[in-house]
């Protein structure tokens, strides 16, 4: 008798540990792959605080009325009022920066993404290329804070002369056709392709033209890239006054026909 009641603790214990360990993997599996979750454990009693720390700096200067379509956003804009961004009745979409070459996650990309889809707004993240590290890690690092399942729209790469200026020209666009081929792979698309009318035209056109484009130029006419094919998005200043965003942010306007629903990520 006692031998038999000694097997029964053993099996109640077993199963015991069984539901905790299930348990553990369940949190760790939804932790790792729910950035708004994260946020909210960590930080769910911090937004009050973190609003009121929301500075107008460019307090006094008239607000944008142009005709855009979208911003991108950093941690250079500092505290974003997104209850107060969506109220720009032009505003159809926003792309937050989630990290910047290897270990750099950008540390407003999970409350932005948090607060921007709360409020209703299509939202999309973009990874900034650097040339000091390899392509496989800072891919991992986006896919690890930028999961599909939290966005709304594709990935975009950011490519600027200002952080790519180790490669050469082939190198720059065999590190970014890397980056592409890992998107499309994980993320079941191509990524959208950031960069200034100027550089891409010298660095990396025509071979990314069927990606969707992204172009900033800051002259009255929208921009063009060489070969076939045009930009989707046109940045045209970099000096925009929103509503809820106290510095300066990137606007754009769709062109050439595209529209938001050429954005949006199939899941």
């Amino acid at each position: 008798m006692k031998r038999r009641k000694k097997n029964r603790v053993d099996y109640t214990l077993l199963y015991i540990a069984g539901i905790i360990a299930t348990l553990i993997l369940l949190f760790v599996a939804v932790w790792n792959h729910f950035p708004a979750f994260r946020w909210y454990i960590l930080h769910h009693d911090q937004k009050a605080t973190e609003d009121v720390g929301f500075v107008d700096r460019l307090k006094g200067t008239d607000y944008s009325k142009d005709n855009f379509d979208g911003i991108d956003v950093a941690k250079h804009q500092s505290v974003i009022l997104w209850d107060e961004v969506v109220k720009n009745y032009n505003l159809q979409f926003v792309y937050i920066r989630a990290t910047m070459g290897k270990r750099h996650p950008d540390k407003n990309f999970e409350r932005n993404l948090r607060e921007a889809k709360k409020v209703g707004l299509k939202v999309g993240a973009y990874h900034f290329l650097t040339s000091k590290c390899s392509i496989d890690d800072q891919f991992n690092d986006f896919y690890r804070y930028a999961k599909p399942l939290d966005l709304d729209l594709i990935p975009m790469l950011d490519v600027e002369a200002s952080h790519t200026g180790r490669w050469s020209r082939e190198e720059l666009q065999d590190s970014v056709a890397k980056f592409s081929a890992l998107v499309k792979r994980y993320y079941g698309c191509l990524p959208m392709i950031y960069s200034n009318e100027s550089f891409y035209n010298d660095m990396l056109a025509p071979r990314f033209n069927d990606h969707i484009l992204y172009i900033a130029n800051y002259n009255p006419t929208k921009p063009k890239v060489n070969g076939r094919g045009d930009p989707d998005l046109w940045q045209f200043t970099e000096h925009g006054h929103l509503h809820g965003i106290g510095e300066w942010v990137d606007l754009c306007r769709f062109c050439n026909g595209t529209t938001l629903e050429n954005l949006l990520i199939s899941h």
